[in-house]
């Protein structure tokens, strides 16, 4: 494990944390990163509590979600933040690929923060990503179904690693498994025990 993974890991096990971050940017800095690092640092400044972060009052343009006064601090870091992150998303998104997923307010302090997607796509990639980023928040666009975990949306080949996902749930599902059989769909309580850092929105079932 180099030094930047040991930081990595320090910075998903205290997602609530800047330090980890900050040391995180420092590593990148070392290492060249200079643009990854400056948007670590950029975000999380946005989060530290200082005058900066006051949000703007300014009512912003139809073509721009930022006011362009070059006195408005909370715009100009906001600004510099997002065109460092389009410059350079398709390397520190990681993989899967989550652009299709998320936008702006879901990065978070560096890292992305919450995402939306198929229930499908949580249960089969979820370890990836929580690998890569701290997300805190998931709102899943369908109510997970039983095969949910199972099923192939054209996104994994992997039975095996299918069939886990699978199974890692059902480790923390035997309180609720009357109601996972009669129903067919994994229930939201079942989600925040197998993933207890994350919290979770599904749509309401008809």
């Amino acid at each position: 494990m180099t030094d930047l993974d040991a930081i990595l890991a320090a910075v998903l096990a205290h997602p609530d944390e800047d330090t980890p971050r900050l040391m995180y940017a420092d590593e990148l800095d070392a290492q060249g990163q200079h643009e990854r690092a400056e948007f670590i640092r950029v975000q999380v400044k946005l989060h530290s509590g200082g005058p900066h972060t006051i949000k703007c009052s300014k009512p912003a343009s139809r073509r721009h979600q930022y006011c362009r006064s070059s006195a408005c601090d909370w715009c100009a870091l906001h600004r510099r933040a997002w065109a460092l992150w389009k410059r350079n998303y398709r390397q520190w998104e990681g993989v899967p690929r989550l652009t299709n997923y998320m936008n702006r307010d879901s990065l978070r302090r560096g890292f992305v923060g919450e995402i939306t997607c198929a229930a499908a796509y949580w249960l089969q990639h979820a370890d990836s990503i929580l690998s890569q980023h701290p997300v805190r928040e998931v709102r899943l666009t369908d109510i997970p179904l039983l095969q949910g975990a199972e099923c192939d949306v054209g996104l994994h080949n992997d039975s095996a690693q299918r069939r886990f996902a699978w199974q890692d749930i059902r480790q923390h599902a035997d309180q609720h498994e009357r109601e996972i059989e009669v129903t067919g769909t994994i229930p939201q309580c079942v989600l925040e025990l197998r993933w207890p850092h994350i919290t979770f929105a599904l749509p309401i079932p008809f």
